[in-house]
Formats: structure tokens, sequence, C-alpha cells
């Protein structure tokens, strides 16, 4: 399955490949195998569970049943690990190309987005954030120039 597809899917549903906030940690690792994982915090109640796949993490809370807060897609991965294509075409079954364009998601999907903080047109490189209902998801982007817009990052959740 390519990549960008999972993406429109991901933007559109808040589900990564059928996953998402409300699942449980015994349900993602099940399905995606064991990742690397941490806890963090002190206090049992507070504490939060962090699993890491490479290009995507959940976080997890309300132990001893860890639901999934939110999780995130890492883009930027791609291009700054060596292998990590690889790895995730192995894991998850999919084909991803080193960076997903903006341009590229369904413009259906892009007309739904809203813009969150200011946007400098002609300041390069460009950072801007967006927001996407119902699916909770914050996309943030960068662009070296006018045609080049790549999503680093997708947020779920928060």
């Amino acid at each position: 399955m390519r990549g960008l597809d999972v993406i429109a899917e991901v933007l559109s549903t808040g589900r990564f490949l059928g996953l998402g906030p409300g699942s449980t940690a015994d349900e993602v690792t099940s399905r995606f195998g064991d990742g690397v994982s941490e806890v963090h915090g002190t206090q049992p109640g507070t504490r939060l569970l962090r699993i890491d796949y490479g290009l995507v993490e959940f976080t997890f809370g309300g132990e001893p049943d860890w639901a999934c807060r939110w999780y995130s897609v890492q883009l930027h991965r791609l291009a700054s690990s060596p292998g990590l294509a690889g790895r995730v075409e192995q894991r998850f079954g999919l084909r991803f190309d080193e960076a997903v364009h903006w341009a590229d998601l369904p413009a259906e999907l892009r007309r739904t987005a809203r813009a969150e903080g200011p946007v400098e047109p002609d300041d390069w490189p460009r950072f801007a954030r967006y927001r996407i209902e119902p699916s909770k998801a914050t996309v943030h982007t960068a662009a070296f120039d006018e045609l080049s817009e790549t999503i680093e990052k997708i947020v779920i959740g928060v």
C-alpha cells in the first residue's frame, strides 16, 4: 500500500491502520509487534507509556490498561534515518518516498485544513501548522521553496 494513501486516511479518520486514540497498548503491540517502549513519570496514574516504531509513536496513559491518548507520524524521519523506509515497508506493508508533499494529498482534504499561527509567504524556509477536523490532526510542514512543502509530522489526538 502507498504511504501517501495511509497518510490521507490518517488525516481523514484519525486512525493509523485502524488504531489510534482509545486503542490499548496491547492492541497496538499485538498488531505491530514490539517497538521501543519508554515509561515517563514516576507517579502511578500520571505516567505515560510511549511505544516508538520509527515512523509512528503511540503515547498511552491510564495504566494499567494503557489507552492511547495520542500518536504521531514522524514523516521527517524517512529522509533522516537510513533504512527506515525499508523497515516501514516490512513492518506495516507501506511504501513511502523520502518525503510526503502537502500538494500530493487529495485537494478536498487540503481544503479542510485550517492554518494555525502566522505563515509568512515569502520566508524561506517556511514552517506551517494546519489543523484538520474531525480527525483532530495537527499537521506540521516545512517548505524551502514554493514547490516543496513537505509534511514533517502529524499528531492525532491532542
